[in-house]
Parts: C-alpha cells; sequence; structure tokens
C-alpha cells in the first residue's frame, strides 16, 4: 500500500475512517438541519442537533490526531533538533488539535449563539482544504523525485522552487478567500493598500528567488559535471590540458547574467507594488546607458570583442593560450576581460579588446618532437625499429595509449653537429597528456638504448684561441664559451 506518510497499514485504515467519518458527519449535520429548517421543526431543536453532532464530530477528530500521533512516534525528529520545523513536527498533535477546537467553536458556538457563520465556515473550509491540497501535491512531487535517478541538488532546487510556487499560490487563494484581494485592498483606504504592497513585494521576492535557485543549481550541476578530471601528474606541468568544454565555460557568464536580469526584474516589480513610476527610471537607464556608452567606449569595445571572442569559440575555460605578451591558462572570463594563470604561478588580467593575436595550445590534439642527442657510430635504423617497438607498446599501454593520437615515430637524423648527430622522435596527443607521455617515453628509450648498447653523446664545446693568448686570455675565452652555450641552452619561462 502506497502513502505519503510512512504509516502501517492498520494505522492508514484507521485515519482513512476518521476522515470518511468526519466528512459524513459533517454533510448529515448540514442537511438535516436544512430540512428541519424547510419542514418547519420545532425552535431549538436544529441547534440541539448541530450540538450533539458537533460534540461526536470533535471528539472523533480528536481521536483521530491521537492515533496518528501514536502511529507516527518513531517518526519525530529527536529532541536533539532544535529547529523551528523540528519543533513544529514534534509538536504537530497539539497544533491539530487546537486547530479543530478553534473550528468547531467557529462552526457549533457561532451557529448557536449568532445562526449566520455560513460565510465564515465556507472561508475556513476553504483554507484548510487549500493547505492540505498544497501539502499533498509537495509531498507527492518529493515522493516522486526519491524515486527518480537525478542530481541530489537538481532534486533539492525542483523540491525548493515548487514549494515556493506553491506557497505563493496558496497566499493568493486565501487572501482572495477572505477578501483580501487586490481589488478590494485598493478600494479600502491606506492599510489596504499598505497590505495590497506588502504582500505584492513578498510575492515578487519569493517568485524570484525560487527562479534563481532552481537556475543557479542546474548551471552549477552543468558545470561541475562538464568539468574535467583533474591528473596530478599533469598538474605541475608548464602547459594546461584540454580544458573544459564550451558549455562550461559560457554557463558561468549565463548565471551572472541571469542573477542580473533577474535582480532587476524583481526591483523594477517591487518599486512598481511601491508606487514608483517605473518607466521614467527605464528611460533614465537607457539615456545613462548611452551616455556611458560615449564616454566609455574602450569598456564598450572590450564588451563587443569579448562576445565576438566567444561566439568564434577561440578559448574555453583551463585552456592554455598565448596572446603574445602574456600567456597561461584560462582561469576565469568576465564580461569585459579574462585571467590567465601563468604555469610559474602569476595572474595575468587581459581586457578583450587588448587581444591582437591568440594562440591556443589546447584545442583538438598537439604534436610534440623529441631531439635525442647520439653518438655518430649509432645506426638510425636500429633507432628507428626501437622507437616502433616502443610506440606499439604504448598504444596498449593503460597509463598513456588513451592520450596517444598517434604513436611515437622516430623522423630520423636532423641534424648533425661537432659532437653529436641528432635525431627526431614525434607523437600526436590529447592536449595535456603529452607530458606524461613525453616522460614515460624517454624512460623506455633510455632503458632500450642502454640495451641495445646506443650511447647518448655528451655536448662538446670547441674554443679557439690565438696562440700567443695568456693563460688567464684562455680561461676568459673558456668561461665565456661556457656561459654562452648555457644559456642557449636554458628554457625560456
Amino acid at each position: 500500500m502506497y502513502s505519503l506518510v510512512a504509516l502501517r497499514d492498520q494505522a492508514t485504515q484507521r485515519v482513512h475512517w476518521v476522515v470518511i467519518g468526519l466528512a459524513a458527519l459533517w454533510m448529515f449535520e448540514t442537511i438535516t438541519s436544512d430540512v428541519m429548517a424547510q419542514f418547519g421543526a420545532p425552535a431549538g431543536t436544529p441547534d440541539l442537533l448541530t450540538l450533539l453532532l458537533g460534540l461526536l464530530w470533535i471528539t472523533m477528530a480528536l481521536s483521530g490526531v491521537y492515533w496518528i500521533h501514536r502511529a507516527t512516534t518513531d517518526l519525530l525528529p529527536p529532541l536533539e533538533n532544535r529547529s523551528f520545523i523540528a519543533m513544529l513536527s514534534r509538536n504537530w498533535a497539539a497544533i491539530t488539535g487546537l486547530s479543530f477546537l478553534i473550528t468547531w467553536i467557529v462552526f457549533t458556538g457561532g451557529a448557536l449563539l449568532s445562526g449566520d457563520v455560513d460565510v465564515v465556515a465556507a472561508n475556513i473550509f476553504v483554507t484548510m482544504l487549500v493547505f492540505l491540497g498544497l501539502w499533498v501535491s509537495y509531498r507527492v512531487l518529493v515522493h516522486y523525485l526519491r524515486a527518480q535517478d537525478m542530481n541530489e541538488a537538481v532534486k533539492l532546487a525542483i523540491s525548493n522552487a515548487v514549494r515556493a510556487l506553491l506557497f505563493a499560490a496558496g497566499l493568493i487563494i486565501i487572501l482572495s478567500t477572505w477578501g483580501l484581494d487586490p481589488a478590494t485592498l485598493a478600494a479600502s483606504g491606506t492599510t489596504g493598500r499598505t497590505l495590497q504592497t506588502i504582500i505584492n513585494v513578498l510575492l515578487t521576492a519569493i517568485i524570484g528567488w525560487a527562479i534563481w535557485d532552481f537556475l543557479r543549481t542546474i548551471i552549477d550541476v552543468r558545470v561541475a559535471a562538464e568539468k574535467p578530471e583533474e591528473d596530478e601528474e599533469e598538474s605541475g606541468d608548464a602547459e594546461g590540458g584540454l580544458g573544459a568544454s564550451r558549455t562550461a565555460t559560457l554557463l558561468p557568464l549565463l548565471r551572472s547574467t541571469a542573477l542580473v536580469v533577474i535582480g532587476v526584474t524583481c526591483l523594477f516589480a517591487a518599486l512598481s507594488s511601491l508606487g514608483v513610476n517605473v518607466g521614467p527610471l527605464v528611460a533614465g537607464a537607457g539615456v545613462i546607458g548611452l551616455a556611458i556608452g560615449f564616454g566609455a567606449q574602450t569598456l564598450v569595445k572590450d564588451v563587443v570583442s569579448g562576445v565576438f571572442f566567444l561566439i568564434d569559440d577561440a578559448f574555453r575555460r583551463g585552456e592554455y593560450i598565448d596572446l603574445g605578451t602574456v600567456k597561461g591558462t584560462v582561469e576565469r572570463i568576465s564580461v569585459r576581460s579574462l585571467q590567465l594563470r601563468h604555469h610559474l604561478g602569476a595572474v595575468h588580467t587581459i581586457p578583450f579588446g587588448d587581444i591582437a593575436a591568440l594562440t591556443n595550445y589546447s584545442r583538438d590534439w598537439v604534436i610534440m618532437k623529441l631531439p635525442l642527442r647520439l653518438t655518430f657510430d649509432t645506426d638510425p635504423q636500429q633507432v628507428k625499429k626501437i622507437i616502433k617497438r616502443i610506440g606499439a607498446e604504448f598504444m596498449e599501454d593503460e597509463l598513456v595509449g588513451d592520450g596517444l593520437l598517434e604513436p611515437p615515430k622516430s623522423q630520423g637524423v636532423i641534424q648533425m653537429e661537432d659532437s653529436a648527430m641528432i635525431l627526431r622522435v614525434k607523437f600526436k596527443a590529447i592536449p595535456g597528456r603529452q607530458f606524461v607521455i613525453r616522460r614515460e617515453l624517454l624512460h623506455r628509450i633510455r632503458a632500450a638504448f642502454e640495451e641495445a648498447g646506443i650511447r647518448f653523446a655528451n655536448r662538446e664545446v670547441t674554443v679557439r684561441v690565438n696562440e700567443t693568448a695568456t693563460p688567464a686570455e684562455r680561461q676568459d675565452a673558456i668561461n665565456a664559451a661556457a656561459s654562452e652555450t648555457a644559456s642557449a641552452e636554458q628554457p625560456a619561462t
């Protein structure tokens, strides 16, 4: 048996029959009183019937509350939880019993004293019906969401948004039931208009918050899902990896835009409810925006350039780019600028309007070329076979195989120097994975060359000096040549 509350079948059946009994008793009293009035019953007879049936109704209602309370004792929150919701949950039976007593006093006592409580009774009935309907709708939604294979944050966002919208709808219906609709409040003087303003501002804030919370959660979940997994072995390398997807790059900007749009819309709606004419404000904002546009052309240039860069998909968050003057990983994209994190830790902020040319090192694939300095007696064909064998092993390797697009290949001899023969090995990989592949490839090449007897050449610098030079001049020439060679081989930062 399915139920909104985790009750045993026996307790559920008791509640079911109590509700049916209360409804049947109410209808019997209403119909019997009308029949007695139509057929001219003796004076006081309908009132006596109302009193007796009212006593029976309140007794059944309180008994039903007691049975439900006993059946749900183990479902109540612990005493250690001192929140307001927990306090209401622990004392729900007393609150419900008190509401039943108030209802009985209004229906039965009011009917006996004044004989005219139809309007009040109908309003109370509609109010209780609205509360019950909204609560049941919300609980049905909660149970439905629990059964769905969905992100927990998304479930919470949907339930919060629906709860806020149901609260707003219920508030509107209940106020209209009690004669507090906008038309009535507007015609009831200063107090009524003030109350109408408060209600409108409250509803605007609730609806705006519900929409924003839902959009923010959906965007955050999608951004988290699009975020690539970070490899600890790759995090310390000089250049960034493949980067985030285009969706993950644009969604944070969409989130900021949505916040501004929703906030401004709710602000204008609230000001309109307070009696402020928002027409001149909108026109003034347009004039001010136009003035700012003429006075801040650089800002406009930055914003427009950023829009076209994003439309062209020139870069994404997490990609490694070079702007000529600075380079780094795209860390943050705003409306007018982007922030690059250099591999040494520095953060560069560059307005979009200052970007003349852009080189993206993280798009689609990269080719890495490795020069190998070998002695002159090395057989290039033997090196080619060794590299081919290592490349085949790499494609089957679980650590590096999924990052390779083309296996390592030998390109043969590319240069002859005084002290070495330069051979080059290249491979094609997914951006960001080339560093792990390069490291592992060099390890295996060294081991394979050592096994095959292939030796790496030491770098030698030949310095020619005049035979008549003094020993100090000879030493200075040697030091200068060594320093120049070391500077040429030092990697750029």
